[in-house]
């Protein structure tokens, strides 16, 4: 039998983790990909063309010299930009591990997935000798899920019985119907300020760093450090100043705060809260990213790394989320559900979605179900600059779906012929 867990690859695709071949308790091994050869026959289990390309573990030993600085060498110390320590990726176990199916197993396997602030914890203590390299399995009410599954000499896969496949409907023409806007009032009747172009373009030349951003007490500050990682970044400025562009809107704001790598990090909620006279508990959210990634042409050429600006990426969905607050509480006087404008810390690399990752634990922390989470990023990219497309990503379920066909084809109103 082989032990699986469903996991997401690298761009959120669904695939399988394939960990272990199982006897029973005292009679298994790590598929160690650096043994394995995948085959190309179509049939094999671990074809792509039927199956998604899996995770295979990595054993890699701390005693050895190579293998102790690829788990805890500091990420701002290797020298691929986009690499970091494979120390949260470690399944801890005790060096008596056997590669044998025929020897009884007797190692021992510690807790995984441990927090970097516990890394240079585990590395002068020298322990836990093996590390398993390979991604988390998926939770259900809080609990791994893992299952075993049997390899027939066929190749053929016999999958548990509580096992089944399906396909996520798209939404029916009586769903999209029912939610759709009855018609383009609510549009046409928003006052947008008359100087909301003029306001866009210096927001995006104030985030990017081109023009200073100005306090209320007349202090002045260019962005140039604007990535999670960097010890000396000025996030938590901008947060200030979001704070105060808030504040005269009568919006209330609240920080959410935490460490990483020693750093304190925040994301910023503002709450538009609901007027109507119907409540519901399930707010709307939007998100947006304040940091920004390390130029890649500059490290490759310097070795230095050196926050982007940011102005077609996190800025363009920052500035969107802050033009909008003053229109959403106008829609909001009707309205049953909150919003929430949730700009977020750490979405590039190295951070790698650390503020949504702490946003979603507090959520569950407090039981705080959402409606819906509409993610604003990239919106002023294009590569063709011809050609003004914005993309709607939807999610693997039907509501999402019934979003997108709403955004795509019900929320503005549809031009007159012959006009644009």
């Amino acid at each position: 039998m082989i032990e699986l867990w469903p996991t997401l690859g690298a761009f959120g695709f669904y695939t399988w983790v394939y960990a272990r071949i199982f006897h029973n308790d005292t009679h298994w091994i790590w598929l160690n990909s650096s043994s394995i050869t995948f085959p190309l026959s179509v049939d094999s289990p671990l074809d792509e063309s039927e199956f998604p390309t899996p995770y295979l573990p990595q054993l890699l030993a701390s005693s050895n010299p190579e293998n102790h600085f690829d788990i805890f060498a500091d990420m701002l110390l290797l020298s691929p930009l986009y690499a970091k320590p494979l120390f949260g990726d470690c399944l801890w176990t005790s060096s008596d591990y056997t590669q044998s199916l025929n020897q009884k197993q007797t190692t021992t396997i510690y807790p995984g997935w441990l927090p970097t602030e516990q890394m240079s914890i585990i590395e002068q203590q020298q322990g836990h000798n093996i590390c398993v390299v390979l991604p988390q399995p998926a939770h259900i009410n809080g609990k791994p899920y893992t299952l075993l599954v049997n390899i027939t000499q066929n190749n053929n896969v016999q999958w548990p019985s509580n096992i089944s496949w399906y396909t996520i409907p798209f939404p029916s023409s009586d769903e999209v119907l029912k939610a759709k806007p009855t018609s383009d009032n609510w549009y046409k009747n928003l006052q947008w300020p008359k100087t909301f172009a003029n306001d866009w373009k210096s927001g995006i030349y104030q985030f990017s760093g081109v023009q200073p951003l100005e306090y209320e007490n007349k202090t002045k500050l260019n962005l140039t450090r604007k990535s999670s990682v960097q010890p000396d970044n000025q996030l938590l400025n901008l947060i200030d100043y979001l704070i105060e562009r808030y504040n005269k809107l009568n919006i209330r704001t609240e920080k959410q705060f935490f460490q990483w790598r020693n750093i304190t990090q925040a994301n910023l909620f503002a709450y538009i809260p609901a007027g109507g006279s119907r409540k519901c508990n399930e707010p709307v959210v939007f998100i947006d990213h304040i940091d920004t990634a390390f130029e890649r042409d500059t490290f490759a050429n310097t070795g230095q790394r050196r926050t982007t600006p940011g102005a077609d990426d996190n800025v363009s969905g920052l500035v969107a989320l802050l033009q909008s607050a003053s229109i959403l509480k106008q829609t909001q006087e009707t309205a049953c559900r909150d919003i929430w404008l949730v700009h977020m810390t750490g979405e590039e690399y190295p951070a790698a979605s650390l503020g949504v990752s702490h946003f979603l634990q507090q959520l569950l922390v407090k039981k705080q179900p959402i409606y819906t989470a509409v993610i604003v990023d990239m919106i002023g990219h294009r590569v063709n600059r011809n050609d003004p497309i914005v993309q709607v990503n939807a999610a693997d379920s039907t509501k999402s779906l019934l979003l997108a066909e709403l955004a795509l084809n019900y929320v503005y109103p549809k031009p007159l012929e012959g006009k644009t």
